[in-house]
């Protein structure tokens, strides 16, 4: 049987209001986030064009089964099911490697997603532009106490690690548009594994089309490359914050520079900062059954305290 198996945990999608009024956005949940649980809450913001679905939510399961973790996923703004477009203040602000409004409406989402969030502590974790959200939501929730502490953050492949021009981010994408393939193709070998939503018959194939404005808006924040002034700024916001940062080892979109760039940043800011590096993985490794099932392995060895106290541990 192939390794990891399938997970047990169910997934299930909520809507929740969001501006006040009829607009909605689209979460998932693994676990529960009702009052009283004991165990880790974690917060989870996706990649470029990712959607709160089936082919998403695998990996969350899969996580949350390994770790123990509860989870919510939150749609991002511009693209996805809910079809929240974003509006002038928000693009003008990614244009300026900015965020933080975009996620405004993710907190909202959260905080009427979660009874009693302010009482709870949680973990942020974000894949790819993921990483961008995550940064800033963690950062907005903390300001505006709406968790009672962050306890940490798990960003996987963090593009805007350093910055891009987008001839160059393009570039580094086609080189990794084969990976994705390649990884998509290797999870046959799993017989429980949902295949992408567009790549799927019938009346559920269809994903949404965000507005090309939007999405422009999304690549100019990301091609910015503030990541790190974001995480320096919720480090020194949450002193010993602990920061997991996960890489593959053959990613056009983390080279080696911009991630030792971050590890020079955050360690001079005072931050708790790892880099787990998977060995031959490529941007995509998201994309794949198998390495998300070693990034959760990995995660476990941290929790369980069994991980070596390196600083640039390789899987």
């Amino acid at each position: 049987m192939a390794w990891p198996p399938e997970p047990e945990t169910p997934a299930e999608v909520r809507w929740t209001h969001i501006r006040g009024g009829p607009s909605t956005l689209r979460a998932g949940i693994v676990g529960t986030v009702e009052p009283g649980g004991d165990r880790p809450l974690v917060v989870a913001t996706m990649g470029y064009r990712a959607c709160v679905d089936d082919f998403e939510m695998q990996r969350f399961r899969l996580l949350s089964e390994a770790l123990e973790w509860d989870i919510v996923v939150l749609d991002t703004p511009g693209y996805g099911y809910s079809q929240v477009r974003l509006d002038r203040r928000q693009r003008g602000a990614l244009y300026r490697g900015d965020f933080r409004p975009l996620v405004e409406d993710m907190a909202e989402a959260l905080t009427s997603l979660v009874p009693g969030l302010d009482r709870r502590a949680v973990s942020v974790l974000g894949y790819s532009l993921g990483a961008c959200s995550a940064a800033a939501l963690a950062g907005l929730l903390v300001e505006r106490g709406d968790v009672a502490a962050l306890d940490r953050m798990i960003l996987v492949e963090p593009v805007a690690a350093h910055r891009w021009t987008l001839p160059a981010l393009g570039l580094a994408r086609l080189a990794e548009s084969r990976a994705e393939e390649h990884y998509l193709d290797l999870n046959h070998r799993f017989g429980w594994a949902v295949p992408p939503t567009d790549r799927r018959s019938g009346p559920q194939s269809v994903l949404p089309r965000p507005a090309s404005a939007d999405l422009r808006a999304m690549i100019h924040g990301l091609s910015r490359g503030l990541l790190p002034r974001d995480l320096i700024a919720l480090v020194r916001a949450v002193p010993g914050l602990r920061i997991e940062t996960v890489v593959g080892e053959s990613s056009a979109m983390v080279p080696a520079e911009g991630r030792d760039r971050l590890c020079r940043l955050l360690a001079r800011a005072g931050g708790d900062h790892r880099v787990h590096g998977i060995a031959g993985a490529h941007h995509a490794l998201w994309q794949s059954i198998e390495h998300v099932g070693v990034l959760a392995r990995r995660l476990a060895d941290i929790d369980q305290g069994t991980l070596p106290d390196d600083r640039s541990a390789e899987v």
